[in-house]
């Protein structure tokens, strides 16, 4: 999700518009302010991907979700799932990821918590 929008600027001498803030984003299910432009990211990227175009060769649009812990993901999932009229892509389990929320342990223990809710 989107919390902020980039913000510009236009220059006084030449009229162009440069940009002097990029958006923010967050997590899907919380809001919690992600780093999405961040290369040392441990954050989880969902792709959402439905048909837009006539059949029999539609076109796909991939609507890309951003979740801070295995724990927003799945909650968020049924949702996703309820929305989606084609695939979802979902995160590799990275067992570099230190962050808390997003390591593989952390994985297992949203994947027993979901099981649990009888979804």
């Amino acid at each position: 999700m989107i919390l902020q929008e980039r913000k510009w600027e236009t220059c006084d001498k030449c009229g162009k518009q440069h940009m002097i803030q990029e958006e923010t984003h967050g997590c899907d299910t919380c809001g919690k302010e992600i780093e999405v432009f961040d290369s040392n990211r441990e954050m989880l990227d969902v792709g959402v991907f439905s048909k837009a175009g006539p059949e029999p060769h539609p076109d796909f649009i991939n609507t890309a979700r951003h979740f801070c812990s295995w724990d927003c993901l799945f909650e968020k999932l049924p949702k996703l799932c309820r929305e989606c009229d084609q695939f979802i892509t979902l995160p590799y389990l990275s067992f570099d990821n230190t962050t808390p929320g997003t390591t593989p342990a952390d994985f297992w223990e949203a994947v027993l918590a979901y099981g649990d809710r009888g979804i």
